[in-house]
C-alpha cells in the first residue's frame, strides 16, 4: 500500500500464512494456559481446608503485656457473649512458621532425616479452629500428662509409617512426647502444595497469636465492639488489630488469579 503497487503470486502469501499460523498458535496456547490456571485455582479452592474458617479472627500478640494472661483473657472474652472460644498458638491458622528435625520414633530408619512443621498450641486450639480428629483425642485439661503430649496430622503419621500412632512416643532430643491423637490434614501453607507433616505441642510459653471464634449469630461489627475493650484492658499499649482468617486464606489465591486474568486479557487481544 505504501509503495502504491500490489504484487501477486504464490510467494507473496507465504508471510501472511506464517503470521496467521503464529497468531493462532499463540491464541491456542494462551487459551489452554488460561483454562489450566483457572482450573488449578478452582481445584485448590475446593480442597478441604481441614478446619472451619468462618467466624475466625487472628490477633498478633505484639507486646509482652498481653502474654501470660491466657485464662483471664479467655474468661473475659467468653463473658462478652460474642466469643464461642479462644486459643493461642505459635503460628496463625493460615501459616506455619517453624520447622524442626531431630525427631525419633519406633521403627524409624537410621538414615532417615525429615523436617516437621511444629506448632505450639493451648488446650482450646483444636476446638476453636474446628479441626477434625481422625483417631485418638484432643488435648484435655482432664489429663495432667498432656503437658508433654503431642498431636500429629495424617501426613506425619504416614511419613512415620505408624499404623496406629495413638499411644506411641516421639522423642525430640531427650524429651519423650506421647501421641494422644491424629488430626486430619489442614491447609496451613500453600493450597497448591501437599500438606506438610506437622506436630502440635501443648505449650503455654511460646505463643504469638490469639485465635478467636466469633459467635455465629452475632454481627461482626457488634462482636468486635464487645471484644475490643477486653484487649484494651490487657494490652493498652497496642491498638486492637485483627485479621479475618477467611481473608488471609483468600490472599493465597491472589497471585494465581492475577496470572489467570492476565492470560485472559492476552487471549482476548
Amino acid at each position: 500500500v505504501l509503495k502504491g503497487a500490489f504484487h501477486t503470486g504464490s510467494l507473496v502469501t507465504i508471510p501472511r500464512k506464517i503470521l496467521v499460523i503464529i497468531q493462532f498458535s499463540i491464541s491456542v496456547t494462551l487459551i489452554t494456559g488460561t483454562i489450566i490456571v483457572f482450573r488449578q485455582i478452582q481445584h485448590a479452592k475446593n480442597r478441604p481446608a481441614g478446619y472451619n474458617r468462618d467466624g475466625l479472627i487472628t490477633i498478633e500478640m505484639n507486646t509482652p503485656e498481653i502474654s501470660g494472661h491466657y485464662n483471664a483473657i479467655r474468661n473475659e472474652l467468653l463473658q462478652t457473649g460474642a466469643v464461642d472460644d479462644m486459643a493461642e498458638s505459635s503460628s496463625d491458622a493460615t501459616h506455619i512458621y517453624n520447622t524442626n528435625n531431630g525427631f525419633e520414633w519406633k521403627g524409624k530408619a537410621p538414615d532417615m532425616e525429615m523436617m516437621f512443621s511444629t506448632v505450639d498450641v493451648t488446650h482450646d486450639f483444636g476446638k476453636t479452629i474446628g479441626w477434625e480428629m481422625k483417631s485418638g483425642r484432643d488435648f484435655s485439661r482432664s489429663y495432667a500428662t498432656d503437658t508433654g503430649s503431642v498431636i500429629i496430622n495424617e501426613t506425619a503419621a504416614k511419613l512415620m509409617g505408624l499404623q496406629d500412632p495413638v499411644g506411641e512416643t516421639i522423642r525430640w532430643g531427650k524429651s519423650p512426647h506421647p501421641i494422644v491423637g491424629v488430626v486430619k490434614d489442614m491447609i496451613t501453607g500453600s493450597p497448591y502444595k501437599t500438606v506438610e507433616p506437622t506436630i502440635f505441642f501443648l505449650r503455654y510459653d511460646r505463643e504469638n497469636y490469639i485465635t478467636i471464634r466469633i459467635h455465629p449469630f452475632l454481627p461482626f461489627r457488634e462482636a468486635l465492639a464487645r471484644i475490643a475493650p477486653v484487649f484494651e484492658k490487657f494490652n493498652p499499649a497496642s491498638p486492637f488489630i485483627y485479621t479475618f482468617v477467611n481473608e488471609a486464606y483468600a490472599r493465597k489465591f491472589y497471585d494465581g488469579e492475577r496470572l489467570g486474568y492476565l492470560a485472559t486479557t492476552l487471549t482476548l487481544l
